[in-house]
């Protein structure tokens, strides 16, 4: 496989959240994110034996949520990115998502 010319430079990211719960109505926080940490995913499996054979059968499914790590450089203004996060996630209710990308 020839080496990829298409690759982005973290230090021409961007980081965006999105509080309206469908993710269309994003915010830039770029100018406080520090980092965004690198993250596994998997697919639930599960397995049953059998009588016959010496291995199970295994069954794969659905995958599990990303969980993304942020570090944001923190302040007390109130429209950057800390306060942003920290005020939609002490919002009361059971729904409140913050969208990141």
């Amino acid at each position: 496989m020839a080496q990829t010319t298409a690759q982005v430079s973290k230090g021409c990211g961007k980081v965006e959240v999105a509080f309206d719960g469908l993710g269309v109505t994003f915010t830039d926080i770029s100018g406080v994110a520090n980092t965004v940490a690198d993250t596994e995913q998997s697919k639930i499996s599960g397995e049953a034996y059998t009588i016959e054979g010496d291995g199970a059968l295994i069954g794969v499914s659905k995958r599990e949520p990303l969980e993304l790590s942020v570090q944001l450089i923190y302040t007390e203004t109130d429209a950057e990115g800390y306060e942003l996060c920290r005020d939609h996630w002490e919002t009361a209710g059971c729904n409140n998502p913050i969208w990141l990308r």
